[in-house]
């Protein structure tokens, strides 16, 4: 493969979270953006109309698609599957085809809720159980890309964590500003540190990897401790927090949707920050 500077590649989503982070971190003229709404270098591309896809896949000819767009409102998705479907199915389904075209790797941001979360320390081979519309969502998309027979990497991370995510950012306001919060005890999952995610990315591509992989912090936490250490990183000796359980809190939580990283860890030598560093990582860093 050419160099990732000399690499075409299509980024999906560019503006939210993640996708803004990937393409603040590419920063390459061969780097073609996109999101529904569009920006500043950003492509206002609706994913979900074909064809748009076929004009802008025809223009920029990339090697390398990765595609983090999508609906990833849970709630939305139970509410409105047919609506969720269009951008997190019948998209993948249009990007598929073209990538076959064009000879282009597919690389997926996938998720852990293609699992049932009963159990916790999913591993690549365990068998997809989706107990969520936005799961089975994620799983089609999934299959539709491991059946394609082109080159792909899918993704499946936990929570995702950074100085610009809603729930760290949140998190961190709620601590200093002296707010109780309400944390979950009982669901368990594995956060990964947003920088991890793409360094890992970039390794895989240039590695050449091909098929499912987990990319996952190294500590499974509940709510409550994941706020208690974030607590602990910036510093608020006694935060106020109010342990709740899943139904207390009314909301939609699994018990446990942990991922293990074995084959990331073990096969392939590739190791993720733990909670502890990538936490403490990111308060050194909104102090600069």
């Amino acid at each position: 493969m050419k160099s990732i500077d000399k690499t075409n590649i299509i980024l999906t989503g560019a503006t939210g979270f993640v996708g803004s982070y990937f393409k603040l971190k590419l920063d390459s003229p061969n780097l073609f953006s996109t999101s529904k709404s569009g920006g500043a270098n950003v492509n206002p591309i609706d994913l979900t109309n074909k064809d748009d896809l076929v004009k802008f896949f025809e223009f920029s000819k990339p090697d390398i698609l990765i595609h983090i767009a999508g609906n990833k409102d849970v709630g939305f998705c139970e509410k409105f599957p047919d609506e969720a479907r269009k951008v997190n199915v019948t998209a993948t389904k249009y990007l598929v085809d073209l990538c076959k075209k064009y000879k282009t790797k597919f690389v997926y941001l996938s998720t852990d809720y293609v699992f049932d979360g009963k159990r916790g320390n999913y591993k690549e081979t365990d068998i997809p159980l989706p107990s969520s519309e936005y799961g089975k969502m994620k799983l089609e998309s999934e299959e539709i890309i491991s059946n394609s027979g082109i080159d792909h990497i899918i993704i499946r991370s936990g929570a995702l964590y950074g100085l610009n995510g809603k729930f760290y950012q949140w998190a961190v306001n709620s601590l200093r500003d002296g707010i109780q919060i309400e944390a979950i005890v009982d669901s368990y999952f594995t956060p990964t540190l947003l920088d991890d995610l793409y360094d890992i990315t970039l390794k895989l591509i240039s590695n050449h990897f091909n098929g499912i992989i987990h990319i996952v912090g190294k500590n499974k936490v509940s709510r409550f401790q994941m706020i208690s250490k974030i607590a602990d990183s910036i510093r608020i000796l006694d935060p106020k927090l109010k342990p709740i359980t899943i139904a207390e809190s009314g909301l939609f939580f699994m018990p446990d949707l942990s991922l293990c990283p074995d084959k990331l860890n073990k096969e392939l030598n590739i190791f993720t920050h733990t909670l502890e560093e990538g936490l403490e990582y990111l308060a050194s860093t909104s102090k600069n």
